[in-house]
C-alpha cells in the first residue's frame, strides 16, 4: 500500500510544542494577504506551482515542481483569506507535527516556510486517484477494504503513538 496524505490541521498540539509553534511567527512579521491569490506558474521559495489540486477550510494544495532538486512535490499554501500569524503559526505547527512521523502510508514532509503571501509546506506528491474516487469508480471487494482500512488504522496508530490526534 502506497503512502497516505493525511491531515494535521484537525491534530491537537502537545503541551510541549505550544512554545516553539507561537514562536514559530513573531507578531510583527509582515504577512501579506493583500495581493492575488497565487496560482499556476507562480513561484513560492523554490517551488513553481502547476495546477491546484485539491482545497479545505484552512489551506489549497498545489502540484509543484522543486527547482532545486528537480521534483514534484504537494505543496500546501494557506488560503489567502486566513492568512496571519496566529494562522501561520498553526500552519507552521502542522508541519511541525508532520516531521515528527515516519510510516509507509504517511506522506513525507520535505520543507516548510515562510513567505510573503504566508506559509507553506511541501510534501511528498502522490499520483493517483483519491480514496474518494476510487470509491465511485466500482465497488470494491472485501479483500480491497480490509487491505486499505489496514493501512489507514496502521497510520493512524502511527500517528497517535506519536501524540498526534485527530477530532
Amino acid at each position: 500500500m502506497g503512502r497516505m496524505a493525511h491531515r494535521v490541521e484537525d491534530a491537537t498540539l502537545p503541551q510541549e510544542s505550544a512554545l516553539p509553534v507561537a514562536a514559530a511567527v513573531p507578531a510583527d512579521r509582515a504577512i501579506l494577504a493583500d495581493g492575488p491569490a497565487p496560482g499556476p506558474g507562480d513561484r513560492i521559495a523554490r517551488y513553481q506551482l502547476r495546477r491546484l489540486l485539491g482545497q479545505g477550510g484552512m489551506s489549497q494544495v498545489y502540484l509543484a515542481r522543486d527547482t532545486t532538486l528537480g521534483r514534484s512535490v504537494a505543496l500546501k499554501l494557506i488560503r489567502p483569506e486566513r492568512v496571519s500569524p496566529q494562522e501561520a503559526a498553526l500552519f507552521i505547527g502542522e508541519a511541525q507535527l508532520t516531521s515528527r512521523l515516519n510510516h509507509p502510508n504517511i506522506v513525507q514532509l520535505y520543507d516548510a516556510g515562510l513567505h510573503v503571501g504566508g506559509a507553506f509546506i511541501a510534501l511528498e506528491y502522490l499520483d493517483g486517484a483519491s480514496l474518494h474516487d476510487r470509491m465511485q469508480r466500482s465497488q470494491m471487494t472485501v479483500d480491497e477494504i480490509l487491505r486499505i482500512a489496514s493501512a489507514i488504522a496502521d497510520a493512524l496508530g502511527h500517528a497517535h503513538a506519536a501524540q498526534i490526534t485527530h477530532w
